[in-house]
């Protein structure tokens, strides 16, 4: 075959086909850097999705009140009170004694072997009718009570068996019918409160209601008595 000589072609083929092959290499490398250096996202919003967006909250949780910090656990504030009594029956609107509180004693104890009884603090009455509760301020005076329980001092005494305390014993009686329960306060802190409860009540009933002055028909007293 014979060899081909640049004489063969003219200078303005040449100039022509130089040229193109410079526009197509151009044409080549601007067309691949825009492919390469186009966005990736679509969107002409302008958004940016977040990377850590939390989940959505459900209509429940929406509504849902915030809890308390400082609100009381039912589990931690759930407590067992025990009856101080040894078991005896308890009034919840019995008012304690003056100066009686849950725990403490007499300032100064009687002597071992005697017993002390306080004047009665009337907690409410009723009248004969209908049960209209009286408070204990405008229901008078009950002395001959504390008269005729401190007539029975020495058998009192030997309930305690010794031992230094006070019992709050509460009453519930009607003159009408001569009715008449008792049982000890929990402000009471005597050893052994519900059986010294028993043993008074079996030294002071039946009360005296033909003898006792009274201004209502039942009454709910408290009397304190110190061993």
């Amino acid at each position: 075959m014979p060899a081909v000589s640049e004489a063969t072609y003219p200078p303005k083929t040449v100039a022509l086909v130089a040229l193109g092959s410079l526009v197509a290499g151009f044409v080549v490398v601007f067309g691949g850097g825009m492919v390469l250096l186009r966005p990736r996202s679509t969107d002409t919003s302008g958004s940016i999705a977040p990377t850590n967006a939390l989940p959505p909250v459900s209509a429940a949780d929406a509504g849902a009140p915030l809890a308390d910090p400082l609100a009381p656990s039912a589990t931690r504030d759930a407590a067992t009170v025990a009856e101080p009594n040894g078991g005896g029956e308890v009034d919840p609107g019995a008012t304690p004694p003056a100066g009686a509180e849950p725990g403490s004693t007499s300032a100064t104890p009687p002597p071992a072997g005697s017993a002390t009884v306080g004047a009665p603090a009337i907690s409410r009455c009723f009248d004969a009718g209908p049960p209209t509760p009286i408070l204990g301020a405008n229901c008078g005076q009950l002395a001959a009570l504390q008269q005729h329980i401190a007539s029975k001092s020495a058998q009192l005494a030997e309930c305690a068996r010794g031992g230094h305390g006070r019992l709050a014993l509460v009453l519930d009686f009607r003159f009408s019918t001569s009715f008449v329960r008792g049982w000890g306060s929990p402000a009471s802190t005597v050893p052994r409160a519900g059986d010294v409860t028993s043993c008074v009540k079996n030294a002071v009933f039946p009360l005296p209601f033909a003898t006792m002055a009274h201004d209502h028909d039942r009454y709910i007293v408290t009397v304190p008595i110190d061993f």
